[in-house]
């Protein structure tokens, strides 16, 4: 069966079998929504010994919100990369033989960006597949990825690494329909560059340390904030809340992204 990461993970936890569970996803791919559907029964119920685990899943009060700002839904994001920080220099070892360098926040955020749009099929609608354009450099260097549906991490970074070391800065001139830009561009200056603005643009900001309580201690945060941009006429507002609920949590458990 074709099932997402985090829906089987799920349905591990729910003891359901994923036979018996009709996908929602691309091409009839099972997603964590399926799994904990109303609809979706454990298969067997485990013994009273085994400790049972409760899925906790967004509830609606808690979705973000989206301000209309010209064609497009605004998102206003902020992420805990402290997940993130905590298993970067192990992954990096790993890493820096296949790519003579290391996976940067840049390459997460541009991963979680492909894997949260497709969590919802009516994204991808009827195309097979989709171009992606990154911005580097505060919006001034560029890089077109064809084909982005299947990319993985990996290729993701070395392609970045490779444009990366030229001095290319000309707009590619191509249709695309996502764009993640780095930190210290916005959406104006990309609109005065670009022909035509893609339907999805994921825009982060500079990261910064934030001290919170957690069960009454004070816990180190890194927060990552990020402005995702949807079309309108894409998909209603309740649909790209899932989205951006779903780009938050795969940055706030980058494990899922290495998949």
């Amino acid at each position: 069966m074709k099932a997402s990461p985090l829906a089987k993970k799920l349905a591990d936890k729910r003891h359901i079998d994923l036979q018996t569970l009709k996908g929602t996803g691309p091409h009839g791919k099972i997603m964590a929504r399926d799994v904990s559907a109303p609809a979706a029964k454990p298969a067997n119920k485990p013994s009273a010994h085994v400790p049972v685990r409760k899925v906790c899943t967004i509830p609606e009060s808690a979705m973000p919100h989206a301000e209309i700002e010209g064609e497009f839904y605004h998102f206003k994001l902020e992420a805990n990369m402290a997940y993130l920080a905590a298993i970067s220099t192990p992954i990096a070892v790993q890493c820096e033989n296949l790519l003579g360098g290391r996976y940067c926040l840049f390459d997460y955020v541009v991963r979680s960006s492909v894997k949260a749009c497709l969590s919802q099929a009516v994204w991808l609608g009827e195309r097979e597949d989709f171009d992606m354009l990154l911005t580097l450099k505060k919006g001034t260097q560029y890089v077109l990825v064809e084909h982005a549906k299947k990319k993985t991490i990996y290729p993701l970074a070395k392609q970045r690494r490779e444009v990366e070391a030229t001095d290319d800065t000309t707009p590619p001139n191509h249709e695309t329909q996502l764009m993640v830009c780095d930190a210290g561009t916005t959406l104006d200056i990309q609109r005065e560059k670009l022909n035509t603005l893609p339907s999805t643009i994921v825009i982060i900001g500079g990261t910064s340390p934030k001290t919170g309580i957690e069960a009454g201690r004070p816990v180190s945060k890194l927060i990552l904030p990020v402005s995702l941009y949807i079309n309108t006429k894409l998909m209603p507002s309740e649909v790209a809340s899932h989205i951006a609920a779903e780009f938050r949590t795969l940055l706030e458990n980058p494990v899922l992204l290495l998949l």
